[in-house]
């Protein structure tokens, strides 16, 4: 019986780490959107993806110094380990 407790004891730890992390990049995709919008970029279709401080960003920049620049503000974010960018250019 030990076991069963110890075993069920692991998996309530997992599933609160799962939405720590879950929550903690919720709250990192919020605030790059604010970021973004603060620092006045245009972007359509903008959308954030984020695990665990890897932040992959999507949505249409109208030239590549939108796209360098909306790029710097998700690297400066403070929780972003990674980015890994899917922006198409000249749709916005």
């Amino acid at each position: 019986m030990p076991r069963l407790f110890s075993g069920l004891r692991a998996a309530v730890a997992r599933a609160q780490r799962r939405r720590t992390q879950t929550s903690a990049d919720a709250g990192l995709a919020r605030a790059l959107h604010d970021g973004v919008e603060a620092a006045g970029l245009a972007a359509r279709g903008l959308a954030f993806y984020v695990h665990d401080g890897v932040v992959s960003v999507y949505g249409d920049v109208a030239d590549r110094a939108a796209r360098e620049a909306l790029i710097d503000v998700v690297v400066e974010a403070p929780g972003v380990q990674r980015v890994v960018d899917h922006l198409r250019i000249g749709g916005a």
